[in-house]
């Protein structure tokens, strides 16, 4: 069972505490953003300078693309316990998507650094188990392609740029947003 947390939220005219000011935290990292997007909604939860423009997310979309990405790994088998590795040369939001949808199956993310060497780099795959991996781009899918016949248990390499002969991230949002129109996988 889940424990609730109450947090009293006090008006600056009274010290008084009102049920409508009483409020359920969150007990897992992976539920804020739903908090968020109940108690306080923001039109940009994230935000990524790409080519010198500002592209933001809300928490309504952010919430979305997680759910989304959480269904579409889901139905590519990631299971509790599964380790999804993540490595990207810039900070984006979409490392915060999969950071969330991974904790919201159970998995472990395990975040490698892109300037890692190649040993380090197949060191931690191997060592993790690690099943799934995303990359930022053409190096670092390179990079762990290369070491792939000796990464057993990697079964997908997904890149967040476009890269050639590489699946994209988007493809598992896609597949999990539509395994989310049949009324039977909706909760």
């Amino acid at each position: 069972a889940r424990i609730g947390i109450l947090v009293a939220n006090f008006s600056s005219d009274s010290n008084r505490l009102s049920p409508k000011n009483v409020v359920e935290t969150p007990t897992r990292v992976f539920d804020l953003l739903e908090f968020q997007l109940k108690r306080f909604p923001k039109p940009n939860a994230f935000a990524q300078k790409i080519k010198g423009s500002w592209r933001t997310y809300s928490t309504a979309e952010s919430t979305a693309i997680i759910r989304d990405l959480a269904w579409g790994l889901s139905l590519l088998g990631v299971r509790k316990g599964d380790r999804i590795a993540n490595s990207t040369e810039t900070n984006r939001p979409e490392w915060n998507f999969i950071d969330n949808a991974v904790m919201s199956l159970g998995a472990v993310h395990v975040p490698i650094y892109p300037n890692n060497c190649v040993e380090e780099f197949a060191f931690i795959l191997k060592d993790s188990e690690t099943k799934l991996i995303f990359v930022s781009g053409d190096h670092l899918f390179r990079l762990v392609s290369n070491l792939r016949p000796t990464l057993h248990h990697l079964e997908g390499i997904y890149t967040y740029d476009p890269v050639e002969d590489a699946p994209a991230w988007q493809s598992i949002r896609t597949a999990g947003a539509a395994g989310l129109v049949e009324p039977e996988n909706r909760h």
